[in-house]
């Protein structure tokens, strides 16, 4: 869907724009669908959380490196870094989980970590949140082709 957006939306912009200035436009409505770095989040969550993978539950080290930020609803499909949506994982389940969904299990698993996530009220993105939201996304992003249910 995005990408279609982003075409109709080049097209648009080609016909209405001098062809001088159109590398330009068209460069930024590229990166408006670029992920942002997810290091802010990680420092939140290495701090609060636990520091297992939420997937696998292996002992996260706190190289960088090694633990990356997941989002749990791919941002492919949500394409926005929302705290109540981040999770750590480790290199191995963030590199094949990749683009896809996790099993329903780790939703009910998502719900507790949010409970408990915003009760420190680290993050304004609480200020959206709730399971409804995260479960109705989840259920649109699964009807919407993301039907790999992704376990370690």
């Amino acid at each position: 869907v995005t990408h279609l957006t982003n075409y109709h939306l080049a097209k648009f912009l080609e016909k209405h724009n001098d062809k001088n200035k159109l590398d330009d436009v068209l460069l930024k409505v590229e990166n408006i669908s670029k992920c942002e770095s997810l290091h802010a989040f990680y420092n939140i969550l290495w701090k609060y959380e636990t520091k297992e993978c939420f997937y696998c539950g292996k002992r996260l080290s706190d190289k960088r490196i090694a633990t990356h930020v997941d989002h749990f609803i791919p941002w492919s499909y949500i394409q926005s870094d929302n705290m109540w949506n981040l999770v750590l994982s480790c290199q191995s389940c963030n590199t094949k989980k990749s683009n896809k969904l996790a099993k329903s299990v780790y939703l009910e698993k998502m719900f507790v970590r949010n409970d408990n996530l915003k009760l420190t009220a680290v993050h304004n993105d609480f200020n959206y949140y709730s399971e409804r939201k995260l479960e109705a996304l989840y259920e649109y992003a699964g009807m919407n082709g993301y039907v790999e249910n992704w376990s370690p």
